[in-house]
């Protein structure tokens, strides 16, 4: 990749609160839970890439235009690093990390009981009822096994593309195309998205449950 075009991406995501809708979500007003440090020499960590090239741990992280990378075993933060002017009280875009964090949300509410692997949207959001995921499970969401049709109002795009620019026209994220006819709102496109088959059958990598699941 071209990597004037690279360091346009890293700008991006690293500013993209500047010119993207954002909330700042309040930590609350208990205390800060401290986070135990344990630093490790992990620069010269080395294994074989999937292209079968001897490397080390450092030199994947600089090859991959690494922005930030965290490593944390038995609660404590064993190795950090930081490039390409990223610090850690930094904002940066998340795309699909989202998916990561979201689950890890959800699963806390399991956790404690305030949600079950077995209930249906339905019965916390009635308005996806006629959607794809109106009878889909908290697991299923979780385990991206829901069977879903998203509108095409991008026919040149594959079905991963198509329903990423669907998700970013509605939240706002990029412009709408002229002539374009489709959701506006999250919760239009979420609504949007028809049942295909029935849950649990097949593994589908897809926004919408993250997005339902939020």
């Amino acid at each position: 990749m071209d990597l004037k075009l690279i360091d346009m991406i890293r700008q991006n995501m690293h500013h993209s609160y500047r010119f993207l809708p954002t909330a700042t979500v309040f930590r609350g007003s208990g205390d800060v839970s401290p986070i135990a440090s344990d630093p490790q020499h992990l620069d010269e960590l080395a294994f074989v890439d999937a292209a079968g090239r001897a490397t080390t741990l450092s030199e994947t992280l600089e090859q991959n235009h690494t922005d930030a990378f965290l490593v944390m075993h038995r609660g404590k933060i064993v190795y950090e690093k930081y490039y390409s002017g990223m610090e850690p009280t930094l904002q940066h875009g998340l795309a699909s990390v989202t998916k990561s964090y979201i689950g890890t949300l959800v699963s806390i509410e399991l956790y404690e009981g305030n949600l079950g692997t077995n209930d249906r949207v339905h019965r916390y959001i009635p308005e996806l009822a006629n959607s794809a995921f109106g009878d889909a499970t908290i697991q299923q969401l979780l385990d991206m096994q829901i069977s879903c049709n998203y509108p095409v109002f991008f026919p040149e795009a594959n079905y991963i593309d198509n329903q990423r620019n669907l998700l970013l026209t509605a939240i706002g994220t990029i412009p709408a195309k002229e002539g374009y006819t489709g959701p506006r709102t999250i919760h239009e496109y979420l609504a949007s998205i028809t049942k295909s088959q029935e849950h649990g059958s097949a593994f589908l990598y897809s926004n919408g449950p993250t997005e339902v699941l939020g």
